[in-house]
Formats: C-alpha cells, structure tokens, sequence
C-alpha cells in the first residue's frame, strides 16, 4: 500500500520566533491532525512540513515532539514522525479512560463549584443547542464543534484538580480524532438526538444532581463509542 503524502492546502506562513513560534505551528499541526486534514498513518516529512506550515526544523520539530508526548503523532527509530495510527483497541482504551475522568470531573465540579460555574454550564449548554451539528453541504459545521469541545471541558472545570482537567482534555482529543473520522463514514439514515442528550446532561448538572449526571455522561460516552466502533472497519489500522 503506498504511503500517505501530505496534503497540498496552503497554510499562511508565521511570523516570530523561539517558543511563540513553536506554539503556533504546534497548535496548527494539531488541528490538522485532529481534524483529520493529517489522517492517521500518515507520514510526517519535515521538508514538506517545512513548506506547508513556513516555519523552520527547529520550531517544527519541537511541535512534533509535544503532538508525541501527547499521543497524537508517533516518532519511530529511524524512520521519523506519523500522525498516530487509529484501531478499535485504542478506541475502547480511550472510551475506558475517557468515561472514567469525565465521571470524576463532573462529580467533583457538582461538589465543588459555585453559582458562576453553573453559569458558565448554561451558556455553553444553550450556545451548543443553538447551533447545527453540520452545514448546509452536510460538512461538520466549525462554530458547531467548537461549541461541543467547550461545552465538554466546562462540565468539569469545577473540579478543582488540575490534573484532572489536563487529563481529560487529552483523552477529549484523543477521542475527538475518532469521531472526526466517524463523521466522515456515518450514514445520514436516523441518528440520536445528541443535542437532547446535552440538554439533559446539563440539566442535572445545574440540579447538583451527581447521580443521574454521572449515568447520562457515561450514556452519552457508551452510545457514542458504539456509533464509532460499528462505523466501516476501513478506517481502522490493521483491525
């Protein structure tokens, strides 16, 4: 089978130096990588990184080795960097975790946090709710997606562990990559009203209501995860 190639969009060059500049062509990498524009596999050559993002080795090569550490690209001996490769192992692995920490953030968020924070809850919530989930063409719809990320990372911002939120957001990535996937192979027959399933959510978030947050956020993981792991098996790695 060959080997991937990067694609030829053309990303506007960066300005500045040292750490800034890292940052940006880091934060650019990930977003295409987890908005699939890098698909999983996909080798990673400096030279056409170097051209496509306009930035020079040392920058790019210090935002390759944060997007490893953070399990998004793989760095092998001798033959360089790939964006991370998908299969339904890793997926059920991420679910597992994934399931685990958005649990605990809630909890702890519901315990902890103050008339502000539930605030915070119904504004993403309602600012979700208000938009589709793709556009007129049946593409993810942007505006939408950066809705659903915020409104996933508020429910546990109260949790008071820092940690807990750096952890979660991780395995958010790590799981958004499957779901951008997802959306590219989903049938556009009935699906769930996902929408529904956030009102809920944060409904008994707002109620303090622990125990029914914590079975619909675990639900919502479960149904998702089935959605993705019964999705064509052609956009898993050697499954």
């Amino acid at each position: 089978m060959p080997a991937k190639s990067l694609p030829e969009e053309p990303i506007a060059e960066e300005s500045g130096s040292g750490p800034t500049l890292a940052s940006s062509v880091g934060e650019q990498l990930k977003r295409d990588v987890l908005e699939c524009r890098l698909e999983p596999g996909m080798r990673l050559r400096l030279l056409e990184l170097k051209s496509r993002y306009g930035v020079g080795m040392s920058p790019l090569r210090e935002a390759l080795m944060k997007l490893a550490a953070e399990g998004l690209v793989v760095l092998e001996d001798r033959r360089g960097f790939r964006v991370a490769p998908v299969s339904r192992a890793k997926l059920l692995d991420i679910t597992f975790m994934r399931r685990e920490l958005e649990t605990k953030a809630i909890s702890l968020s519901i315990a902890h946090g103050d008339q502000a924070w539930l605030g915070e809850v119904a504004q993403a919530c309602e600012r979700l709710c208000a938009l589709a989930q793709r556009d007129a063409e049946g593409m993810a719809n942007e505006d939408w997606e950066s809705a659903h990320r915020a409104y996933h990372a508020v429910l546990g911002a109260a949790c008071q562990s820092e940690w807990l939120v750096y952890f979660r957001a991780l395995l958010y990535d790590q799981w958004d990559r499957y779901r951008r996937l997802w959306n590219r192979v989903a049938d556009t027959g009935p699906q769930r009203d996902i929408q529904d399933e956030h009102r809920q959510l944060a409904m008994a978030v707002m109620d303090r209501d622990a125990d029914l947050a914590v079975s619909l956020i675990q639900r919502h993981i479960s149904a998702s995860a089935k959605q993705l792991l019964n999705a064509p098996a052609m956009w898993f790695e050697n499954d």
